[in-house]
């Protein structure tokens, strides 16, 4: 579980500058079966972030990380509703001819009538890639094949199945073994997101609630301190 408000901190500064106008973490995803998609992972298996989650509700689809992490007794709202459990994990890829999508004048994403962002194209983007433990051990099965590693090239990922019946199959790209480009690099820098941010825990009292809400709450509680609160000296 990660503790120290310092870090928690470094975390949502670094999900604020991510999300700078307009613009909020983006996902790896293959909707449905076939779908394909080429990436290169950025994280080696080792750096990759994980934590236990509770699933909220499935239709919209929520889910909330467990305040019981290390199964010691620690007071979680999931468990006591006895709410499923699983593992989740997030790493880092830079998604190769990712969709594009057209973006108001605030940079916002524009919307169609059924609700889905209008695609414009395509472009090279960084994006996390969140999975559970049967595509992790893909991933590391890969990783221990190829001579430098999974990060050490293009792979491409296909989607097979679809519902609980959902595998991957990740296979090398065909370049083999190449270098990030000097473009690659400074995309890096500039979407570059810290995974920390998922696996924040939110306290016993705000879980379940928005995300977003609690980090307007928080921000308010920061901007607008008790004026009636003395100051020890």
């Amino acid at each position: 579980m990660p503790k120290g408000l310092t870090r928690m901190n470094e975390a949502r500064e670094a999900q604020r500058k991510e999300g700078s106008g307009g613009r909020g973490n983006r996902f790896f995803r293959l909707p449905l079966p076939g779908d394909i998609g080429t990436v290169r992972v950025l994280d080696e298996p080792e750096d990759m972030e994980w934590a236990f989650v509770h699933v909220i509700s499935s239709a919209p689809f929520k889910q909330e990380i467990c305040l019981n992490q290390e199964d010691d007794g620690d007071p979680c709202p999931g468990c006591e509703r006895e709410l499923k459990r699983r593992t989740r994990v997030w790493t880092r890829v830079l998604w190769r001819e990712a969709p594009k999508f057209k973006r108001d004048e605030d940079a916002r994403i524009v919307k169609g009538a059924n609700g889905k962002g209008i695609e414009d194209g395509t472009e090279d983007t960084v994006a996390v890639w969140e999975f559970g433990p049967e595509v992790a051990d893909t991933i590391a099965r890969r990783h221990a094949k190829m001579k430098k590693g999974l990060i050490s090239q293009d792979v491409v990922v296909e989607r097979i199945g679809s519902g609980k019946e959902t595998k991957y199959e990740i296979l090398p790209g065909d370049e083999g073994v190449s270098n990030l480009t000097a473009t690659d690099k400074s995309l890096i820098t500039e979407r570059d997101v810290d995974l920390k941010q998922f696996t924040l825990a939110p306290s016993y009292e705000e879980w379940g609630t928005d995300r977003r809400e609690r980090e307007d709450d928080r921000e308010a509680a920061v901007s607008n301190p008790n004026p009636f609160k003395r100051v020890r000296s």
